[in-house]
């Protein structure tokens, strides 16, 4: 997990407050292939550990975090003798809130750490009170099923933003970056990824051209895996975009 991004800064941070033994290797997607020893505890996103799987018996414990999980990984996480979990949090919490066990005993919701509670808003999204973390009625984009103020089931997001291999990707800050290197209207969206959980991809309106100019302005993970072309976007009533309708004209089958 890179110590560019909050993940590998929390990682280190338990290493310090825990005084544990940390070695460091060059992120990548099977962080464990070349391990000589077994491990206490990693942490590793959900496209890590699926890259892992023949070497997940390296460690004791992993903490699985960054990204949706599918049900295909957590069936193969399954007699690895590695005890899984997988954690909610995010930024603004500073840490993980709620953590959900995969293995051996595998748990539908998520359950509060510490003293840590929940609430829903009126758009049934998830708010967050972490007195020890000094958050009070975090306002979240994640729309749960709250079983008790303790534990929560996530049914899906509210907003638009592109969660790839464990890194946020905000839409609107990539099109501004690529904005001057494109002549034709484009926007940035996300799509189902079996190894990333959603891929970052682009829509241009027009003929098709080279736009690979327009990538050197962004970061690794905010360059679109695929791009694609369409003659006309789909409108709103008032002119605007309609960016659902013509995804949905573009896929059409």
């Amino acid at each position: 997990l890179p110590l560019s991004y909050i993940a590998g800064k929390m990682m280190m941070v338990r290493a310090l407050m825990l005084g544990w033994e940390i070695d460091l290797v060059k992120p990548n997607s099977n962080p464990l292939k070349k391990a000589e020893k077994r491990y206490d505890f990693t942490a590793m996103t959900p496209m890590q550990v699926k890259k892992s799987l023949k070497n997940i018996h390296k460690t004791k414990m992993v903490l699985i975090g960054g990204a949706a999980i599918r049900s295909q990984l957590i069936d193969d996480l399954q007699h690895k003798h590695t005890k899984a979990f997988h954690s909610y949090g995010m930024t603004e919490t500073a840490s993980h809130v709620a953590i959900k066990q995969l293995y051996p005993k595998f748990e539908n919701e998520y359950t509060a750490v510490g003293d840590i509670s929940f609430l829903q808003d009126n758009r049934d999204c998830l708010v967050i009170n972490a007195p020890s973390l000094g958050t009070s009625n975090l306002v979240t984009n994640d729309i749960v099923e709250l079983i008790d103020e303790h534990k929560f089931k996530i049914l899906g997001r509210i907003d638009d933003v592109i969660n790839t291999g464990g890194i946020k990707i905000h839409p609107d800050m990539v099109e501004q970056k690529m904005a001057a290197h494109i002549a034709q209207r484009f926007f940035i969206t996300g799509m189902n990824d079996e190894d990333l959980g959603e891929k970052v991809i682009l829509i241009v309106e027009g003929k098709e051209s080279d736009l690979q100019q327009a990538f050197t302005a962004l970061d690794k993970y905010e360059i679109p895996k695929e791009v694609y072309f369409i003659n006309s976007f789909e409108e709103t009533h008032t002119k605007k975009v309609d960016k659902r309708s013509t995804l949905e004209r573009l896929f059409r089958k």
